[in-house]
């Protein structure tokens, strides 16, 4: 028997038709209707009920052109017999996936066909290069025109998050992993659209502009948007910190740097991070638990540059402390080289050095359970990391089980030379007892 229309649902047709006359015009209207309403009725007459909430959510939809679409191409799909009889054998929950399914994949081709003027994705990629060069060079009257095209390219993103569904857009791989790993209970109802447009990367470039061009507010702004999308960004994390302190929000910096530490997995990650920290002990005047940061940093300074860079550090804000001034040379030379070529000098510091910083281990371990920051690796970041390694393997994925096994050693790498430091700094620190 046809399933009888109720009130209700004369309401909702009702309701649709007038949607559709003012998206389309009368005579378009017409047509439409005329051809959505045979469809409309052969639901009925299958007794197809959750049609009516599917209807509804597209009439509810925030861009009208889409729900169109949607509409059309779901009627489409729907009145194949065979598709039809598919979806009668799914459970109410398993009709509810095939929908969001659906309805994702007609936002996906929405949003491809609207970046169809700037050259599809790789033409968003391309401007976003562009733009990277002209911050590089520090151009910053040619830059706001360049991120307001692509501030325009997201006029038609159709992809809205609600209290049920989430759309990210995450680049980077191993943050898209942990990203999932971090949000395990809800990742059936994720999608990451950053294939069809690199959305988090967009507002990232225009939080860095406002950031150079001392717009904070608006690089908070941007910032805030950047995490929405990507609420592991560490870059978007780095940057929303400094501009924290850049406002002087102390209790906001310090969290975002937690917050982004638990989420980092580079040596470079580190050393911004600590950096950050760094500046935020320094604004407050608590100079000790600044070399306690550099301390930590010193773990992750793997090259001669990253080395000068952590000595100047010492050689600044050690000089607040009261020791020694020596040269930026030769501080790099006589303590943290020899760290890194332990076997030419039998992994012992020059005796020059030996009052190279009043700091111990004690110390860094008391600063980081007082202000709440961690002094290693998260650990679930490596065994991620090993994770999606050894799947990588069994898939015979070289490139990806490469790419994490990198991740992998430098991280290794940075906790061999944490032992080495620490040895090093304990026997600096007999030596002066002894002295």
């Amino acid at each position: 028997m046809p399933k009888t229309k109720t009130t209700s649902e004369d309401a909702d047709i009702k309701r649709f038709e007038k949607f559709v006359k003012e998206l389309l015009g009368k005579d378009e209207a017409e047509r439409f209707i005329e051809n959505y309403c045979e469809r409309w009725k052969e639901r009925f007459e299958k007794e197809e009920p959750e049609l009516d909430t599917f209807i509804l959510k597209a009439i509810e939809f925030d861009n009208a052109s889409c729900a169109i679409i949607l509409m059309n191409d779901w009627m489409k799909y729907m009145n194949k017999a065979e598709n039809y009889e598919k979806w009668k054998k799914n459970s109410p929950a398993q009709k509810q996936d095939v929908i969001e399914d659906y309805y994702f994949q007609i936002k996906a081709d929405f949003f491809r066909a609207s970046l169809k003027e700037y050259g599809g994705r790789k033409g968003v990629e391309d401007k976003l290069r562009a733009l990277n060069g002209i911050l590089r060079k520090k151009n910053f009257e040619d830059a706001p025109k360049q991120s307001k095209t692509l501030l325009k390219i997201l006029d038609d993103n159709p992809f809205v998050s609600n209290e049920l569904f989430q759309y990210v857009s995450i680049m980077n791989e191993m943050e898209w992993f942990v990203y999932r790993h971090y949000n395990k209970s809800s990742i059936s109802n994720v999608r990451n659209i950053n294939f069809i447009c690199p959305v988090e990367y967009i507002y990232l470039e225009n939080a860095v502009i406002a950031f150079e061009m001392g717009n904070y507010s608006e690089a908070e702004k941007n910032l805030n948007e950047t995490l929405k999308w990507n609420p592991v960004s560490v870059y978007g994390l780095w940057f929303l910190a400094r501009v924290y302190l850049e406002r002087r929000l102390w209790k906001q910096s310090l969290d975002t740097i937690i917050r982004g530490l638990k989420y980092a997995y580079r040596p470079s990650h580190f050393r911004v991070f600590y950096d950050a920290l760094m500046c935020y002990f320094d604004g407050r005047n608590l100079n000790k638990d600044v070399l306690c940061c550099i301390y930590l940093k010193m773990q992750y300074a793997s090259s001669d540059k990253t080395r000068k860079n952590v000595a100047l550090d010492f050689q600044i804000f050690s000089k607040s402390e009261r020791e020694t001034n020596l040269r930026v040379k030769k501080l790099c030379d006589a303590y943290i080289k020899p760290l890194e070529e332990s076997g030419k000098r039998n992994n012992r510091t020059d005796s020059k050095s030996s009052k190279l910083v009043d700091v111990s281990i004690e110390d860094v371990r008391e600063s980081s359970r007082k202000y709440g920051y961690p002094m290693e690796v998260n650990p679930k970041i490596i065994e991620l990391a090993k994770s999606c390694r050894e799947k990588a393997v069994c898939a015979k994925d070289n490139r990806e089980a490469e790419y994490f096994q990198t991740i992998l050693s430098d991280l290794e790498k940075c906790r061999e030379q944490a032992k080495r430091i620490g040895v090093a700094i304990s026997r600096q620190r007999k030596s002066k007892v002894m002295s």
